[in-house]
């Protein structure tokens, strides 16, 4: 699994590449408690994430839990297939926006 941050204005983002497996829960979920502040603005760029499991699935639920009531926010971006298929699964496109690239979904806070 690869994991970068980087700060896009006032909007985080999570660029994830590779497989998010079991042994990268603990690290993701690391990443994602990084960012839990009030009104925080995370995009996670699913680009290059060719797999995520459930452990990680449960990680994304518990942050947009988290920092929602707080006025914070969780955006993926341009999911593979696969990945795509799995968040539909699960249910958690009802939960959470998809955007076709990281400037579209920085520019949803920005208008």
């Amino acid at each position: 699994m690869i994991l970068e941050l980087e700060q896009v204005g006032s909007v985080t983002v999570i660029r994830a590449g590779g497989s998010i497996r079991a042994d990268d829960n603990k690290r993701f979920a690391a990443a994602l408690r990084g960012l839990c502040a009030p009104g925080c603005r995370a995009v996670l760029d699913a680009v290059d994430l060719s797999y995520i499991n459930s452990g990680a699935l449960g990680e994304i639920v518990k942050f947009v839990q988290e920092v929602r009531p707080k006025g914070g926010e969780l955006v993926v971006v341009s999911p593979r297939p696969l990945v795509n298929k799995i968040l539909s699964a699960v249910g958690l496109l009802s939960l959470i926006k998809v955007c076709a690239s990281v400037e579209e979904a920085v520019e949803l806070w920005e208008r």
